[in-house]
């Protein structure tokens, strides 16, 4: 389970191919991080990458039916109807890559029940191995 860094076009191409451009998949989970934290005496602001977001998704696609997107330098984040996906959006330009869960959708054309990520890296992983009901990323009330 190796991540994958995503650098521009081709390698977006390439992670939708391998997933078959996100037809017929759905967003199953999804952890959200900041390198913000407080103790008793301060606060600590992070390494410059504050926010950072995974997201497990599952689909039909038989050569990889599982993969994680790992979002780092998150700049805007909307969860909207998330669910089933038909097609996407995926774009890398001025050094940002935005993802969205509906197809032709801009960044600057974004609708309240489209879910979308912006940041300044990404990483990816086939996990086929995670179909199914089972959670990834923690239980409910787990410490």
């Amino acid at each position: 389970m190796e991540w994958r860094e995503i650098k521009g076009t081709e390698d977006i191409n390439e992670l939708l191919t391998n997933f078959g451009y996100f037809h017929d998949s759905c967003l199953k989970e999804m952890v959200m991080w900041s390198g913000f934290h407080v103790n008793e005496e301060t606060m600590t602001f992070g390494d410059g990458l504050p926010n950072n977001v995974r997201i497990l998704f599952q689909g039909h696609y038989k050569e990889t039916s599982a993969i994680e997107l790992l979002f780092e330098g998150v700049e805007e984040l909307h969860l909207g109807n998330a669910g089933f996906i038909y097609d996407v959006t995926f774009t890398y330009q001025d050094g940002m890559f935005f993802w969205a869960d509906l197809y032709g959708v801009e960044r600057n054309d974004i609708r309240k029940d489209v879910t979308w990520v912006v940041s300044k890296n990404i990483k990816w992983r086939d996990v086929s191995h995670w179909l199914g009901d089972a959670r990834r990323y923690g239980e409910l009330g787990s410490s």
